[in-house]
Protein backbone atom coordinates (compact mmCIF):
# COMPACT_ATOMS: atom_id res chain seq x y z
CA UNK A 1 0.00 0.00 0.00
CA UNK A 2 1.37 3.42 -1.01
CA UNK A 3 1.59 6.14 1.64
CA UNK A 4 -0.94 8.93 1.11
CA UNK A 5 0.34 11.79 -1.02
CA UNK A 6 0.79 15.20 0.55
CA UNK A 7 -1.74 17.89 -0.27
CA UNK A 8 -0.33 20.33 -2.88
CA UNK A 9 -2.12 23.32 -1.36
CA UNK A 10 -0.80 22.64 2.12
CA UNK A 11 2.70 21.91 0.82
CA UNK A 12 2.93 25.18 -1.14
CA UNK A 13 1.51 27.35 1.62
CA UNK A 14 3.66 25.70 4.28
CA UNK A 15 6.82 26.18 2.21
CA UNK A 16 6.18 29.80 1.26
CA UNK A 17 5.06 30.78 4.75
CA UNK A 18 8.26 29.25 6.15
CA UNK A 19 10.09 31.93 4.12
CA UNK A 20 7.91 34.75 5.43
CA UNK A 21 4.25 35.62 5.90
CA UNK A 22 2.11 35.82 2.79
CA UNK A 23 0.56 39.30 2.85
CA UNK A 24 -3.12 38.47 2.52
CA UNK A 25 -6.24 38.80 4.63
CA UNK A 26 -8.35 36.16 2.88
CA UNK A 27 -7.65 32.69 1.46
CA UNK A 28 -8.45 34.03 -2.03
CA UNK A 29 -5.82 36.76 -1.66
CA UNK A 30 -3.26 34.13 -0.67
CA UNK A 31 -4.01 32.19 -3.85
CA UNK A 32 -3.66 35.35 -5.98
CA UNK A 33 -0.36 36.36 -4.34
CA UNK A 34 2.39 36.72 -7.01
CA UNK A 35 5.20 35.29 -4.86
CA UNK A 36 7.83 35.53 -7.63
CA UNK A 37 7.05 39.09 -8.69
CA UNK A 38 7.02 40.25 -5.06
CA UNK A 39 10.38 38.65 -4.30
CA UNK A 40 8.98 36.34 -1.63
CA UNK A 41 11.76 33.92 -2.59
CA UNK A 42 14.89 34.59 -4.61
CA UNK A 43 16.33 32.45 -7.42
CA UNK A 44 18.08 30.10 -4.98
CA UNK A 45 14.88 29.84 -2.96
CA UNK A 46 13.02 28.96 -6.14
CA UNK A 47 15.37 26.04 -6.84
CA UNK A 48 15.03 24.92 -3.24
CA UNK A 49 11.23 25.16 -3.39
CA UNK A 50 11.02 23.15 -6.62
CA UNK A 51 13.20 20.40 -5.16
CA UNK A 52 11.23 20.39 -1.90
CA UNK A 53 7.85 20.16 -3.63
CA UNK A 54 9.01 17.48 -6.07
CA UNK A 55 10.24 15.32 -3.20
CA UNK A 56 7.29 15.96 -0.90
CA UNK A 57 4.64 15.40 -3.58
CA UNK A 58 6.42 12.80 -5.72
CA UNK A 59 6.12 14.88 -8.90
CA UNK A 60 8.50 16.30 -11.53
CA UNK A 61 8.25 19.81 -12.90
CA UNK A 62 8.96 20.27 -16.60
CA UNK A 63 10.33 23.50 -18.08
CA UNK A 64 6.89 24.32 -19.52
CA UNK A 65 5.43 24.39 -15.99
CA UNK A 66 8.05 26.78 -14.65
CA UNK A 67 7.76 29.07 -17.68
CA UNK A 68 3.98 29.33 -17.47
CA UNK A 69 2.12 32.34 -16.11
CA UNK A 70 0.34 29.99 -13.66
CA UNK A 71 3.64 29.23 -11.93
CA UNK A 72 3.99 32.87 -10.81
CA UNK A 73 1.12 32.87 -8.28
CA UNK A 74 0.42 30.70 -5.26
CA UNK A 75 -2.88 29.44 -6.69
CA UNK A 76 -1.37 28.76 -10.10
CA UNK A 77 1.47 26.78 -8.57
CA UNK A 78 -1.03 24.74 -6.58
CA UNK A 79 -3.05 24.06 -9.77
CA UNK A 80 0.08 22.84 -11.58
CA UNK A 81 0.94 20.54 -8.68
CA UNK A 82 -2.61 19.17 -8.50
CA UNK A 83 -2.43 18.27 -12.20
CA UNK A 84 0.99 16.64 -11.76
CA UNK A 85 -0.24 14.66 -8.74
CA UNK A 86 -3.00 12.86 -10.67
Amino acid sequence: MEPPKADPRAAVLEYLESKGPIPATTPEEKLDYPYLDRGHIDSFGLIEMISHLEQKLGVRFEPKHMQSEEFRSVGGLITILQKLSR
